[in-house]
């Protein structure tokens, strides 16, 4: 009996379990993160929502508290995540002006359940040759916040919600992001409480990101004609040769155009009309 109890006993103090020096790790991060180190960019997203859970309250002047949704408004970004969880994850967000790569903006599902944020506009060609251009892009257009360029694509992603930088090799290679506003000027508007459309209203093009108001999310559900168009000009041709059709939404993701047989208001959210474009071409229908 004096024998297994001292093969049972515990090991000296100087000696570290593989536990313990894994948190002594992590509350050298949350220290970290406390001084603001998480601007450099040095962690990836996943690494970021562990750390944020112990940071410390949103620092003087960060205006992005101005369009946090309260409480009581579903807020799709949240998921399953507590309130606590998500404040944590709105402070760690910091504005970059350029993080190198590997860096871009962090597009996953940061919270179980939440939304996936994706961008509102992606530029290519000539018109994204490098990643200043990007920046460029992005600081020119009120409605961005952040951006990712991709180098072996010559793509620039622009974002209209400020998100963390995820810095993951694995998952950022030939990548280069930055922010240049934590919060834009362009509020996302969203469908207005009373939906029908009078006078100038009516316009001709709602330019990206636009579409008709819907029920659905997309805009698409209650469409009387689905049809494939190469462009929106296309789109809006072909609204104006329908007797019945008063408005449109065109989709260039899917080269999908979708016609409407009533006269509503435009929905110019741009996390729900990302990568839409609509117009009014009559709010009667054409008697010909």
């Amino acid at each position: 009996m004096f024998f297994f109890f001292l093969m049972i006993r515990r090991p000296p103090r100087s000696t570290l379990s593989s536990s313990s020096a894994a948190s002594d790790v992590y509350k050298r991060q949350v220290s970290t993160q406390s001084t603001g180190a998480f601007s450099d960019c040095s962690m990836g997203c996943e690494l970021a929502l562990l750390v944020v859970a112990a940071a410390a309250a949103r620092p003087t002047g960060d205006v992005w508290a101005e369009t946090t949704p309260s409480a009581s408004v579903y807020n799709p970004y949240k998921g399953d995540a507590s309130d606590a969880e998500y404040a944590a994850l709105e402070a760690s967000k910091a504005c970059v002006e350029i993080c190198e790569a590997p860096c871009r903006v962090s597009d996953g599902q940061l919270l179980e359940s939440a939304k996936p944020v994706t961008p509102y506009k992606v530029i290519d060609g000539i018109k994204s040759a490098t990643f200043q251009t990007c920046k460029k892009l992005c600081t020119e257009d009120e409605a961005c916040s952040v951006w990712t360029f991709k180098m072996s694509r010559l793509e620039c992603l622009l974002y209209h919600r400020l998100q963390p930088f995820d810095t993951d090799p694995t998952r950022a290679d030939s990548m280069i992001a930055g922010c240049a506003r934590r919060k834009t000027s362009v509020v996302p508007a969203g469908c207005p409480a009373l939906g029908q459309l009078t006078g100038t209203a009516c316009k001709a093009e709602c330019p990206m990101p636009c579409k008709v108001c819907d029920s659905s999310v997309t805009g698409t559900s209650s469409a009387m004609i689905k049809v494939s168009k190469p462009n929106q000009q296309e789109c809006g041709k072909h609204c104006r040769l329908q007797q019945e059709c008063h408005m449109w939404t065109y989709d260039s993701r899917l080269s999908q155009c979708f016609l409407y047989d009533k006269a509503v208001t435009f929905d110019q959210d741009y996390e729900r009309a990302a990568h839409m474009t609509a117009g009014c071409v009559r709010t009667q229908a054409a008697q010909w």
